[in-house]
């Protein structure tokens, strides 16, 4: 029996059973895993998703892009800093996606680095591959 969707992006029943298996275990009460399993998830599914694309698994080309967005005022000076030329005060994210739209980097840092800059990231250890 399919549960009920609160909102159009929750996963199908038929999604969840492909990702719920790469979730890592959380017994009750207990502490939330310090890593994240995002990457592992996109990498996968990427894999899977590409070759039935006709496309080889790992990608060869990507595309980047930027966006600066406003930082809530609960965001720490220090991870915050000003688009001159979009004038918002907050933090960009860099977003390097392949050729079919799905994401190889997601990289967010201050509005105040400079696109050239965060181009470079994607080597960078503050910055992990999604």
């Amino acid at each position: 029996m399919e549960h009920e969707r609160r909102f159009p992006s929750d996963p199908t029943d038929e999604q969840w059973e492909i990702v719920e298996p790469m979730l890592p275990l959380i017994k009750s009460p207990g502490r939330i895993p310090k890593h994240q399993v995002t990457e592992r998830i996109v990498e996968e599914l990427r894999e899977q998703l590409r070759p039935a694309e006709g496309r080889e698994a790992e990608p060869a080309a990507g595309v980047m892009d930027s966006q600066s967005v406003q930082a809530a005022d609960a965001v720490g000076r220090d991870t915050r800093g000003h688009d001159a030329g979009k004038k918002i005060n907050g933090r960009k994210r860099f977003i390097v996606t392949d050729t079919l739209g799905l994401p190889i980097v997601v990289c967010v840092m201050s509005a105040s680095r400079q696109d050239r800059d965060g181009a470079k990231t994607s080597v960078i250890p503050q910055c992990p591959r999604h």
